[in-house]
């Protein structure tokens, strides 16, 4: 969960700074503000969705005959098992997000109460006073504080102004609540809170106070046809402290970029090919972390979906070009089977499927096993504890299921007799395959010679590690000259 929740999050923050990255380039200079303001805020929400939307892309695959969930050994690897579930970058950096987006978010709702606070009507404290005006809410305050505004309420101390810098002031605030600016602050607040360690996320939220700055500046001026008026109103006001957080305040820092925009040239027409700049990094984006490549192999067992049908089916399908395909051998609760006998077994039966490959799968099972081992675990074993074959109506199954075999098949005249000498024919294959015994080793524990690793349930083993010849003698003397198999449980 943790390394999804750091993926998305470094998804969303690359998505939000190539956003920042072509404003700055090709937009930071134009005084279409109403235009930047749209695009402002579609980075916001596009870094917020797409991280999350996912295009799963199927290939087909060849296989050598297995698309199992699978136990995969490799007997030169001396790696643990158990490493790969312990934390990484990923994890670790998921856990401190949490923890600091928390804080952050934390922040967010006092600053909320805060100005809740500071615009409640409320007559007898502070001198406020509340005054209604179609949707505007003016609340007049004796605090030093700059004009701002939150939605639809307008804090201003008329003290400090006369009635012509007032007027003005107002209309610049007027127009921030009739454009519901406030909406553009708390989403920049958000995305910053959730986006913190992100540089650019700040630069991005100051982006966007700007640019609503412009937009009022220029609204005001129209409205007003004073623009001298209007920019010694700002400087007047620029020298003020105070000023809410969350809120959109007549006084800001950039006094002076905002009067060099409001003086600047308008820019003709409408820069399409500069917004449109941004698709190709948004395409580029979706191609190489959105696409999930789902391979679909032909295969003998699917642990997700385990059907008879679907070991029945394996093989080379006539209407489609030939794909050589190699065979495992079968082991049914510990004993060595054939595929025929396990196409018999209900799926509903099967507790687990696990696979063996490579020198560790010949190490336990012997060259027949040179393909690969398909270790099969039946419900009525782990119950039991015995290695039982899961048939409890042997004539039904078989009219079920002879007509899908060859009539020729040893395995079919073996199991038509009775399940019991399926077995004997299965334990004769098993004594073909023994040879001189490796040592075994459990844990650093040495078994004896006639220790059964085949008793031993694969889903409990954390690492096999096979020696042979030389390395094998040097570490364990005589008793390595036929090889070593250390098991190391989870």
């Amino acid at each position: 969960m943790m390394e999804a929740l750091s993926l998305y999050v470094l998804k969303s923050a690359a998505l939000l700074s190539a956003f920042y990255l072509v404003y700055l380039l090709l937009l930071r200079k134009d005084t279409n503000f109403t235009i930047n303001r749209k695009f402002l805020l579609s980075g916001i929400f596009i870094s917020a969705l797409l991280p999350s939307i996912e295009i799963t892309r199927k290939k087909i695959v060849s296989d050598s005959g297995f698309s199992i969930n699978e136990y995969l050994i490799n007997s030169q690897n001396t790696g643990n098992i158990e490493a790969a579930n312990s934390w990484g970058f990923l994890e670790i950096f998921g856990l401190i997000y949490v923890l600091l987006t928390s804080f952050f978010l934390l922040k967010l709702i006092l600053q909320l109460l805060s100005i809740r606070r500071l615009i409640k009507v409320d007559v007898t404290r502070d001198g406020k006073i509340n005054k209604k005006t179609g949707k505007y809410i003016f609340i007049q305050s004796n605090l030093n504080t700059s004009p701002f505004s939150f939605f639809n309420f307008i804090v201003y101390n008329p003290a400090l102004y006369n009635k012509e810098e007032l007027e003005i002031i107002l209309t610049h605030e007027k127009v921030h609540c009739q454009q519901y600016h406030s909406i553009d602050i708390l989403l920049a607040n958000i995305c910053t809170a959730m986006l913190w360690f992100n540089p650019i996320s700040w630069y991005y939220k100051k982006t966007i106070a700007q640019n609503l700055e412009f937009i009022a500046d220029k609204k005001t001026v129209d409205f007003t046809s004073e623009k001298k008026k209007y920019q010694r109103a700002m400087l007047k006001v620029s020298t003020k402290n105070f000023s809410a957080p969350l809120t959109n305040n007549f006084q800001q820092s950039f006094i002076k970029k905002r009067i060099i925009m409001l003086n600047k040239n308008k820019t003709p027409g409408f820069s399409f090919w500069k917004i449109s700049c941004v698709l190709p990094i948004i395409l580029a984006f979706m191609l190489i972390f959105n696409v999930k490549i789902e391979a679909q192999a032909k295969s003998n067992f699917k642990q997700d979906s385990f059907t008879t049908e679907d070991i029945e089916n394996t093989g080379t399908n006539e209407s489609q070009p030939s794909v050589q395909t190699v065979d495992p051998i079968y082991i049914l609760n510990g004993e060595i089977s054939t595929k025929e006998i396990v196409q018999l077994i209900d799926s509903k039966k099967i507790s687990s499927v696990n696979v063996l490959k490579g020198e560790a799968a010949i190490a336990i099972y012997g060259e027949k096993a040179k393909n690969g081992a398909i270790i099969i675990i039946t419900k009525e074993s782990e119950i039991s504890g015995k290695n039982n074959h899961p048939y409890k109506d042997l004539q039904r199954i078989k009219k079920l299921r002879i007509n899908n075999l060859s009539e020729n098949s040893e395995n079919i005249n073996a199991f038509q007799k009775d399940a019991k000498q399926a077995k004997l024919s299965t334990e004769k294959e098993n004594s073909q395959l023994i040879k001189p015994k490796p040592l075994i080793v459990i844990d650093g524990k040495k078994q004896d010679k006639e220790f059964q690793i085949n008793n031993i349930n694969t889903d409990d083993i954390a690492k096999i590690n096979v020696l042979k010849g030389k390395t094998a003698l040097e570490k364990y003397g005589e008793e390595g000259n036929t090889g070593v198999i250390e098991i190391k449980m989870k």
